[in-house]
């Protein structure tokens, strides 16, 4: 299983467990790209759909962003 698979895999499975909302989380000195969404919460069916993590940082290398399940006070406004 690639990372990628692994990760959608780990949304998939809070889906199932009732999760509705996710927030991106990337580690301190992670790559720009991560930076820019770091704490992005979105619809997990969002994150599933247009947000694939990780990042390919070079042919062999891969980013640590992760998506943990989102408080519902952490919601985007409006949903």
């Amino acid at each position: 299983m690639s990372a990628r698979e692994y990760a959608a895999y780990q949304l998939f499975v809070l889906a199932e467990r009732g999760v509705e909302y996710v927030r991106r989380c990337a580690v301190p000195d992670a790559p720009a790209i991560c930076q820019a969404h770091h704490n992005r919460t979105m619809p997990i069916e969002a994150a599933m759909r247009d947000a694939p993590i990780p990042h390919a940082l070079g042919p062999d290398a891969w980013c640590s962003c992760t998506y943990r399940p989102a408080l519902p006070q952490a919601r985007p406004a409006g949903t």
